[in-house]
């Protein structure tokens, strides 16, 4: 094997900082309501290259992996755990464990690490972690097992039940998403059978959001406080209920929603949600609103298929007024050119 010392540190820190980004993308991609699959491929291959690069001399990236088990970073908490896996060192692999179970997306993160390795590799350590005591190591060797499409060791539900019994587990997202994605309707009488202290808890969410995903509609009158009243999933709760109510009902819903204060923003996401096209010319109409024009603009282009961008119906900062550009939230949205909208639609 070659020296370190032959290695430049800065390619090395290149490497595990573009590693450690990619896996970020890679989990925004596979997250995104419509995933482009061409792209994620991209991600994938430059992922696999970078983790390449550093396997080459893994050693000179120790510093690196120290770094991320004092961070709180996803992308640097899964390269770690790949080398560290990688080299089977566990004396690598352990702070990193613990790092990981006080956090879902690091715990996720640390599972990925794992994953990602062939079976050859990766199946020797998730038996171990299957087996353990710890909910949140079992879910992690869960993971592994169910990503490689190997048969399990142990029962599914009873990993869930033991998850739910702990106070605020990490793990319990990793979970819900493999039952998501198996369509694991199985576990509905357990999801149904909990009665949450805090009705707009994030726990709370998740397991409604799954239930609703699996196909349980008497989790929709049970998300409405997420959708009336303020709290960190309102949006989501938007996205989701809204999809999949009847026209009467969400109707109604949007009645109530429009009686709460400054919902503008919400209803947008609704009419969205529920592909109201009739509404785009009062859509467009938002877009006249400072704080309001680039989600609007957003749920144009969910509307009608448009890119903005691409149609060059957007703002460029030098059109706009300076107060606009110190307006929060939507920042990583245009503005659309409101203009040029209304000329391409015959609004």
């Amino acid at each position: 094997m070659a020296d370190v010392q032959t290695f430049i540190p800065e390619v090395i820190n290149a490497h595990f900082d573009e590693a450690s980004y990619l896996y970020s993308e890679y989990q925004a991609e596979c997250e995104a309501a419509n995933t482009d699959t061409g792209y994620l491929k991209g991600v994938v291959l430059r992922l696999d290259a970078n983790l390449e690069g550093l396997m080459i001399n893994a050693k000179a990236a120790d510093e690196y992996c120290e770094a991320a088990v004092e961070g709180d970073d996803a992308g640097e908490i899964f390269v770690a755990s790949y080398l560290a896996f990688y080299a089977g060192d566990l004396g690598k692999i352990k702070p990193l464990a613990e790092v990981a179970q006080g956090d879902a997306l690091l715990l996720e993160a640390f599972a990925c690490g794992l994953a990602w390795h062939p079976w050859d590799l990766s199946g020797f350590w998730a038996t171990k972690f299957i087996s353990a005591k710890q909910s949140a190591m079992a879910a992690i060797g869960l993971f592994c097992f169910d990503t490689h499409n190997k048969s399990l060791p142990i029962v599914f539900n009873d990993l869930l039940k033991r998850t739910l019994s702990e106070e605020k587990p990490s793990e319990l997202p990793l979970l819900l998403a493999i039952a998501h994605k198996n369509k694991d309707t199985n576990i509905l009488p357990t999801l149904q059978a909990l009665k949450p202290k805090n009705q707009l808890d994030d726990s709370h969410f998740e397991l409604l959001e799954t239930r609703l995903k699996l196909g349980d509609t008497s989790a929709l009158p049970i998300l409405k406080p997420f959708i009336l009243l303020e709290n960190e999933n309102r949006e989501a709760a938007l996205k989701l209920v809204f999809s999949k109510l009847k026209i009467d009902e969400a109707k109604q819903w949007m009645a109530e929603l429009k009686a709460c204060p400054d919902t503008e923003r919400y209803l947008l996401l609704a009419v969205a949600a529920m592909n109201e096209k009739p509404l785009i010319p009062w859509v467009i109409k938002q877009m006249e609103l400072p704080e309001l024009a680039r989600i609007a603009g957003k749920v144009l282009s969910e509307l009608t298929g448009q890119n903005l961008r691409k149609n060059q119906w957007i703002l460029n900062d030098e059109a706009m007024d300076e107060a606009w550009l110190a307006i929060e939230g939507d920042e990583e949205l245009d503005w659309p050119d409101v203009i040029k909208i209304k000329q391409a639609l015959g609004v």
